[in-house]
């Protein structure tokens, strides 16, 4: 699957002049794009649910391949006594080690509106900003952000509310002062050889359409 790179405060830089987080950057990104299409349709027909768009599957997906790299899955932002901190996780993490900063991903394939919680994230990982907090990824760690493009929100079946990648940089620096975290927008793209159209029903159901 091909995507877009976006870097706000030289987080690309950071990665790749850190040995110890550049393999892992690498490996990332190249597991990404391996993903096939055959892959996303499998998936999507798995589902346990009635899937109106391809952002589960994509999530699963990405989730899967990272975890085989070594990331942990579903990770507080912050370590606290409080237990309402437990609210703000990461979706993986890579967290920091004596000699390489931390790296947590989110995804930010819901409505627009949460985008600036999905921004936020890195920072507090990456600071302690709640009273007895610790960071857990280092005062010099970096935020992943994935989001769809405005292509693939057309052919993966998603919300029109949902945060796309274009808009994600446009938010990312206007909030410049308060996101003081370097971090990474990667913006998917849409599948080549299938979309999804809207059941004969005319209900959310979505389903696979070829267009080879």
């Amino acid at each position: 699957m091909e995507f877009s790179l976006y870097s706000f405060r030289g987080a690309l830089e950071l990665l790749a002049n850190c040995n110890d987080r550049r393999d892992t950057w690498g490996d990332l990104q190249q597991a990404i794009l391996e993903m096939t299409d055959e892959e996303i349709v499998t998936r999507f027909s798995l589902s346990n649910r009635k899937a109106s768009s391809l952002s589960e599957s994509l999530r699963t997906l990405i989730t899967e391949k990272a975890m085989g790299l070594g990331w942990l899955p579903d990770r507080p932002v912050v370590k606290h006594d409080n237990p309402e901190a437990s609210m703000w996780t990461a979706s993986l993490m890579k967290p920091a080690s004596r000699t390489s900063p931390g790296i947590v991903i989110d995804f930010a394939f819901d409505h627009h509106g949460n985008l600036s919680r999905h921004l936020l994230k890195p920072c507090l990982s990456a600071t302690s900003t709640l009273g007895n907090s610790q960071s857990t990824i280092g005062n010099q760690g970096i935020g992943v952000i994935f989001t769809a493009t405005s292509e693939l929100r057309s052919a993966g079946g998603f919300d029109g509310a949902v945060t796309v990648y274009e808009r994600a940089i446009d938010t990312l620096d206007l909030l410049y002062k308060v996101v003081d975290t370097p971090l990474v927008i990667i913006g998917l793209q849409a599948p080549k050889t299938f979309r999804l159209e809207k059941t004969s029903s005319g209900s959310n159901i979505r389903k696979i359409d070829s267009i080879l």
